[in-house]
């Protein structure tokens, strides 16, 4: 508490002012005689920041306490139970932030989940809704029909009590409370899983299997999907566990095949890994895939080039490069953890060392890496950037910064993992196409990288970066500092 002001006056009466007679701050601190007035309405007798100790009126109440600073009831605190505390800015109370919305009793809808597309993105909120944006031209904003793009997020319509979203290159996809998978978007590769073979599918469809659905066949842990590929853990003991998998399959990346050669055929419903039980986690690249299990450790299949045993052509033993029967990494027995993209992998073992690997090598220790909680993988089309969470919520990418997706305005390209700007509370981050993702403990979700359908959910198309990766390719907008993704709804 500051030290009242003593004020004599003529005739040698001492006059102290009451409590009235002053500004407050939040915390109780006297900041100046209540004589002083802000620079608001003239005569208001608010008390406001740029106050002086100055003679006039005492503190007058104007109204219900707002967010502005100012002791609007003179009740000697500051924005205290404000009236219009419903913003997404100010939340309940002023300063508290929210990631998707104020909701009509005053609580935040946070997000949960940012995963990034090709030129599109979704999230996952809090209350279990899916909103999507960006790109909407094979359906993946779910919206019930292809075409247009939208540059903020909007809910995708007839699912609620979401508890995980995956999302691949043109598709996404939703585990929900009731057990049921649902897919929508490109259906080019079968990615859908409905046993329907094409199309677009613009609606939420339920996964299926060869007799049933796929949440019949137990209860589903881990839903993962890159590329055209998307697979499910089933079953909630590790001991009882398996694992299901649809969409492409050129390399044999289904892993369906009992002989070691696949059909090739891209796979319309969720379908068995065989020879994989004992599930921990497993994570679909493109042209590959690979699982930590309990019984074998950490093993992978499909594209020959990405088994982690630095051959290329396995020749008899699989079909050439295409490899159906999971192959054991080797010298990767500590592995608790895998992530998969386009053209590389990277295990990570108990005490937070992390391997990777690209086409035709064996794991290779990466220290900058060391400590990261979880990854996003990209190395080999378009845009590679790969990006890790490490524990102490720092993202950090590596790769071509054409588009500004590593999240910081240099360098032009580095093959060593390199801080993104701004993003220091991540929980979770997803690299697209040619922008990046992240969400924070605070709930809030922020995109970099290009924006040239809107994907990343700012609601703008301008941000004074403009990228033109190749001669030749049309310029885009772009941005190398990440960008709060803002929800219309």
């Amino acid at each position: 508490m500051g030290v009242l002001p003593i004020v004599w006056l003529a005739g040698c009466s001492l006059i102290v002012p009451g409590p009235d007679s002053f500004r407050y701050s939040s915390d109780g601190e006297i900041l100046a005689d209540a004589g002083a007035v802000d620079a608001g309405p003239a005569d208001s007798g608010r008390l406001g920041a740029d106050a002086s100790i100055d003679s006039g009126p005492e503190c007058m109440p104007v109204g219900d306490e707002v967010c502005n600073g100012l002791d609007d009831d003179c009740d000697t605190r500051v924005d205290e139970e404000p009236t219009d505390a419903t913003t997404s800015d100010d939340c309940g109370s002023c300063g508290v932030r929210c990631g998707v919305q104020c909701t009509s009793d005053r609580v935040c809808e946070n997000f949960v989940q940012v995963e990034a597309g090709r030129r599109f993105s979704c999230g996952l909120t809090t209350l279990g809704r899916v909103l999507c944006w960006g790109i909407n031209s094979s359906g993946q904003l779910g919206r019930g029909a292809a075409g247009g793009q939208e540059t903020s997020p909007v809910e995708v319509p007839g699912i609620s009590a979401v508890t995980t979203i995956a999302v691949g290159d043109s598709h996404a996809c939703a585990l929900l409370a009731d057990n049921r998978v649902l897919c929508w978007g490109s259906n080019a590769r079968n990615q859908i899983g409905n046993r329907v073979s094409g199309g677009i599918v613009p609606a939420p469809t339920e996964v299926l299997r060869q007799f049933g659905a796929l949440g019949d066949a137990g209860s589903i842990r881990e839903l993962r999907a890159h590329g055209d590929l998307t697979c499910a853990i089933v079953g909630a003991a590790v001991a009882a566990s398996s694992l299901y998998c649809w969409g492409d399959n050129r390399f044999g990346q289904i892993g369906s095949s009992s002989g070691g050669v696949p059909s090739e055929a891209p796979i319309d419903r969720a379908t068995q890994v065989s020879s994989l039980l004992q599930l921990i986690t497993a994570a679909p690249g493109v042209a590959h895939a690979c699982a930590v299990t309990a019984s074998a450790g950490l093993s992978c299949w499909g594209d020959g080039s990405m088994l982690g045993d630095g051959v290329t052509d396995h020749g008899a033993s699989c079909s050439g490069r295409d490899c159906s029967l999971a192959q054991v990494v080797p010298g990767q027995d500590a592995a608790v953890a895998i992530f998969s993209g386009d053209g590389v992998s990277c295990s990570r073992s108990g005490d937070g060392s992390v391997s990777c690997w690209e086409a035709g090598q064996p794991p290779a220790p990466r220290t900058d890496l060391r400590g990261v909680l979880s990854l996003s993988l990209r190395v080999s089309r378009f845009t590679p950037v790969s990006c890790g969470v490490a524990d102490s919520g720092g993202v950090s990418c590596w790769g071509d910064n054409s588009w500004g997706a590593l999240g910081t305005s240099a360098p032009a390209t580095t093959a060593v993992a390199v801080p993104v700007d701004g993003i220091s509370a991540a929980v979770q981050v997803s690299t697209g196409e040619t922008h990046v993702c992240a969400t924070t403990t605070e709930g809030l979700g922020y995109c970099w990288g290009s924006d040239r359908a809107g994907e990343l959910g700012d609601g703008e198309l301008a941000h004074g970066m403009t990228c033109r990766p190749a001669p030749g390719m049309p310029a885009e907008d772009c941005s190398s500092t990440p960008q709060r993704v803002v929800a219309t709804n």
